[in-house]
């Protein structure tokens, strides 16, 4: 099968596409090395604007969705008229991403004194679709009753542009929504849906640009919300596991779906969990659920979408294969306007990740268990406050029972990678946040 995946970043993806034995190809704003290594690729011209007219120079291949199509279901439903879609299509995009789907889902669950949704505030009068909210200055939208405010974007990734709300500031409606801000954890738990079988295959403790940066740094964030890579596995309690599954299943069956489907929610400091949202597509934690588990999530897709033979898998997100070991993704993000030279991007591809081999451990030629990822090409500009790449890091020492079950590591413990401090030196680390 040939696979086009299709995002802001695709390599993950096309990396998994290409360990399972499919032929790859990509359209992702960036066309990094490590990608071009595997991928016939093209960049995106005007995202998401070109994506369909790009797609057709690939009229034979199925597509998967990666970062940020999800916020896109008008051109998904374009795509879907010409390619076969790998994971949700634009019906059931729709329906995950509606807000008042979420909010009924959660009120729908069993034994409900464990799951919430944050109280949010969003125009009265809509169309069919959150997604095309074009409300008018008098639509009658509320300002929420609560102090603690997030304004989020409809057409949100990655935390991107989520900003806390002063009191009594006015919520801009025709762009995005207001919602009550939650303390607390946010974990990114990734299930596999089959009728009746829903299971968690692993769950990643999200980690933004505020848990890295230090204070003195902080007036570079644009966003502090903004995902800056995940760390995990974290083990979850059996009886918490179990109705997240039973909930999930239920709410995948409603849209008739079967796949993969990776959900945020936060651990409340009140002991509730409260659903962010769900994300209909190839996210950027599933990597690091690949290394823990060694199974292969596109295929694993494939399997559960289009029917296999083969039973399904029951992977308790309790368990992994490799007990002692931790992974963190962790993307670093470029303190300044800068441009990439021929000699940083050569010495990132000599520690490159592509050399992970199908076991999941390091080759020879790589150490200390930790490699770069989306690699910038020679001569690239990127901006302040921009994506320079990917470190991935595999952390082999024993770590007790008690740091595996915490839903909360806190920052000093991320922080705490020799691997990654190890390989940042790669480029001059005044760069780089």
């Amino acid at each position: 099968m040939k696979i086009l995946a299709i995002g802001a970043s695709a390599r993950s993806a096309a990396q998994s596409i290409q360990q399972a034995k499919h032929q790859v190809v990509a359209l992702d704003l960036f066309v990094d090395r490590d990608l071009s290594e595997i991928a016939h690729c093209a960049a995106i011209r005007e995202f998401p604007e070109s994506i369909v007219e790009q797609a057709a120079s690939w009229p034979d291949s199925s597509i998967l969705l990666c970062g940020g199509m999800e916020n896109y279901p008008e051109v998904v439903a374009e795509l879907e008229k010409t390619h076969p879609i790998i994971g949700p299509n634009s019906k059931q995009i729709l329906a995950l991403r509606e807000l008042e789907n979420l909010a009924r889902w959660v009120d729908a669950a069993e034994d409900n004194d464990w799951l919430r949704f944050p109280e949010s505030s969003f125009p009265k009068e809509r169309k069919t679709s959150v997604i095309d909210i074009e409300p008018s200055a008098d639509d009658g939208a509320a300002v929420p009753p609560f102090d603690q405010r997030l304004w989020k974007p409809v057409r949100g990734s990655a935390g991107m542009r989520i900003k806390k709300l002063t009191v009594n500031e006015p919520v801009d409606f025709s762009l995005g929504y207001a919602q009550r801000f939650i303390s607390g954890p946010v974990l990114g738990i990734t299930f596999l849906c089959r009728p009746g079988s829903t299971c968690i295959l692993g769950a990643m403790r999200n980690v933004t640009l505020s848990d890295l940066v230090p204070v003195s740094f902080e007036h570079e964030i644009h966003s502090p919300f903004q995902y800056a890579g995940s760390m995990g596995p974290i083990d979850l309690k059996h009886h918490v596991a179990a109705r997240l599954e039973q909930w999930v299943d239920k709410t995948a069956q409603s849209i008739e779906y079967c796949g993969l489907l990776q959900a945020d929610f936060i651990v409340g400091n009140d002991g509730f969990l409260y659903l962010l949202e769900f994300n209909p597509r190839w996210t950027a934690s599933m990597e690091l659920i690949e290394f823990s588990t060694g199974l292969n999530l596109v295929q694993e897709q494939i399997d559960a979408q289009f029917g296999s033979s083969r039973s399904p898998i029951r992977f308790p997100a309790s368990n992994s294969t490799n007990r002692h070991a931790q992974w963190m993704k962790r993307i670093l993000y470029a303190s300044q306007r800068q441009t990439i030279s021929k000699e940083t991007s050569d010495a990132m591809m000599q520690r490159s990740t592509s050399r992970w081999n199908s076991s999941n451990e390091l080759s020879t030629e790589v150490t200390n268990n930790v490699g770069w990822a989306d690699i910038p090409n020679a001569d690239t500009q990127i901006d302040s406050g921009t994506p320079i790449a990917t470190i991935l890091a595999k952390q082999t020492r024993n770590r007790s029972s008690d740091a595996r079950h915490s839903m909360a590591p806190n920052a000093n413990d991320m922080l705490a990678w020799p691997e990654i401090d190890e390989i940042i030196d790669t480029i001059p680390r005044s760069l780089a946040l």
